[in-house]
């Protein structure tokens, strides 16, 4: 829409459409499973390199062949269309050709966390009907328990080490721990599959794959999603304009229980014809050491991998087309600071951040070279709508109007795992007729189409301020104000309940190496009692080592809150 005809809303404007191509705003989502879209898209690409792993290369031609062997070997242990199967793994090749080799016969992944106890993994196998559990070495001794649903023939352990070259896997049975048997091991289960005929499924909007939120509003829900939502993720980031070319390598690390490693480092990658340099430890030390060695194209991480790399690499960085980070935001003079950095270091890359969350099978807003404002989580990917909603009438806000972002797209979540109630409150049809997630997020959208994230409204609380009046507290402002100040590199406020005033708030900060502790934090009170009404400073500052974070990489405030006295 021309500028002399903007109605005033988002949502109706789309002014963000102006940076992309006309072939991104037409474009249609791919109606075809996973694998069959990355076949379509790799079709003349079969000597290029799809997998590294420990110096082993896969290429695309290697790969299909090995994705329709084990999909033969799971149809011979009676898996078939509609069928679950829980996965508990890492990025390693066997896993792949797994999650690929599921979709092929149209059965569903059940695709949970390596934390889980044995009590959760039996919980998580019955309430998904698993008919087969897959497990990576690391966790085999939880699975007694499990044991005595589906036998032990049901249940295949991956290993580390099966495609490792040689002599990395030499070492890495000297140094691994001693094999527990039992179960059904790589070679015989691929063994069963040799005569069995198999052909490709694909039923449009099925559900294909389960990821679990982080849990770190509650209990974590599972997200049932389809091929058209992860496909949709895949062709958005090809329509961003992003400097994106056939045989750029990408640092896969994020494990396959996340949306963001389901979508973006696992089938994203494949569908631009990348090669997936595997990194199967997702510890911030094993994936900084290996981008260091590895040097990749493009990387998608958390703020702390990001930071990490600035620190610790050494040399120029010209191979470096993309470095980006999801899951919390920093602070512009940190992200000035990264952009400053990687010019010096010889890279065209700016560092580039973005929104998401696992309802939408990952991003749905993200800076690019072309659409780049300071402050911004950046625009919406082509085949997303977005607006802010007034949080007490659920009506669209203008241009700059603070309220909870909401967002709409094919890659929106068919619903959360046997909790229709859960999808209902975050799943609302609205009077334009389309169904929106409401994310519970505070923001804005500016006339140019960038997305502003100002809160969280899970993360608003009640206090009583001194004269008795109920006021409400916003950790995320006292965050960004204490992190303004000179010698805090992060800070995190979590909230403890108080008996007297309902909520208060604590301030825990991670310092710049060098600094002198007494001063900032001398500092940091003087900033908070100047620019803070009386019932919002905090009643306490800690200095820690580090933020403890959760598996994707966020702050993790329910060990915050565990901490206070």
């Amino acid at each position: 829409m021309s500028e002399d005809k903007l109605t005033g809303y988002p949502s109706i404007d789309k002014p963000w459409l102006k940076y992309y191509s006309e072939e991104a705003r037409n474009a249609k989502v791919p109606a075809c499973s996973m694998y069959q879209y990355i076949v379509e898209k790799n079709g003349n690409n079969e000597e290029q390199t799809a997998i590294r792993y420990y110096g082993r290369k896969v290429s695309y031609g290697q790969l299909f062949p090995k994705i329709r062997e084990t999909a033969r070997a799971f149809k011979a242990w009676g898996i078939g269309e509609g069928d679950t199967v829980t996965l508990m793994s890492l990025d390693t090749p066997e896993t792949l050709y797994c999650i690929y080799a599921l979709n092929y016969l149209g059965a569903v992944i059940n695709s949970v966390y390596l934390s889980l106890t044995p009590a959760e993994i039996r919980k998580t196998v019955c309430e998904t009907a698993s008919k087969m559990l897959i497990v990576l070495d690391i966790v085999s001794d939880k699975l007694a328990a499990v044991a005595e649903e589906l036998g032990d023939k049901q249940i295949l352990v991956l290993h580390f080490d099966t495609s490792m070259p040689l002599i990395p896997r030499m070492i890495f049975r000297l140094m691994g721990k001693e094999r527990r048997g039992g179960y059904t091991e790589w070679k015989t289960f691929l063994k069963a599959g040799k005569n069995e005929e198999i052909a490709p499924i694909y039923k449009k909007d099925a559900p294909a794959v389960i990821v679990y939120t982080s849990g770190t509003t509650g209990e974590p829900k599972g997200v049932v999603l389809s091929n058209e939502n992860i496909n949709t993720v895949a062709l958005q980031y090809e329509m961003s304009g992003q400097e994106f070319e056939r045989g750029d390598t990408f640092l896969t690390y994020a494990p396959p229980f996340m949306a963001v490693g389901m979508s973006i480092n696992i089938h994203m990658p494949f569908a631009l014809g990348f090669t997936e340099e595997l990194c199967a430890d997702p510890s911030p030390e094993n994936v900084n050491k290996v981008y260091l060695k590895k040097k990749p194209n493009h990387f998608l991480g958390a703020p702390v991998n990001i930071l990490l790399i600035q620190k610790t690499i050494k040399g120029e960085m010209d191979f470096c087309k993309t470095i980006a980070a999801g899951g919390e935001l920093l602070g512009n003079a940190e992200i000035q600071g990264l952009n400053e950095f990687l010019r010096e270091k010889q890279s065209n890359a700016r560092y580039v951040t973005g929104y998401g969350m696992s309802e939408f099978a990952a991003t749905v807003t993200t800076e690019t070279e072309s659409a780049y404002k300071l402050g911004s989580i950046g625009i919406p990917l082509c085949l997303v709508t977005a607006k802010a909603v007034d949080t007490e009438t659920g009506v669209e806000l203008k241009y700059g109007e603070i309220g909870e972002l909401c967002f709409t797209s094919p890659s929106m979540m068919l619903e959360y795992l046997n909790n229709k109630q859960a999808t209902d409150e975050v799943c609302r049809l609205h009077r334009d007729g389309k169904k929106w997630i409401h994310t519970g997020d505070l923001g804005y959208i500016d006339e140019d189409g960038f997305v502003f994230f100002t809160g969280r409204m899970k993360r608003i609380f009640l206090t009583k301020c001194a004269d008795g009046i109920i006021c409400k507290i916003f950790p995320v402002r006292v965050e960004k104000l204490v992190e303004s100040v000179n010698g805090v590199r992060r800070c995190a406020v979590a909230v403890e309940e108080d008996k007297e005033v309902l909520h208060r708030q604590i301030a825990y900060m991670v310092l710049e190496e060098g600094v002198k502790q007494e001063e900032v934090l001398h500092e940091v009170r003087n900033v908070c009692e100047a620019n803070l009404p009386m019932h919002s400073i905090p009643c306490r500052y800690e200095v820690l080592d580090k933020l403890p974070l959760t598996v994707s990489g966020k702050t993790d405030y329910g060990k915050l809150e565990g901490r206070r006295n």
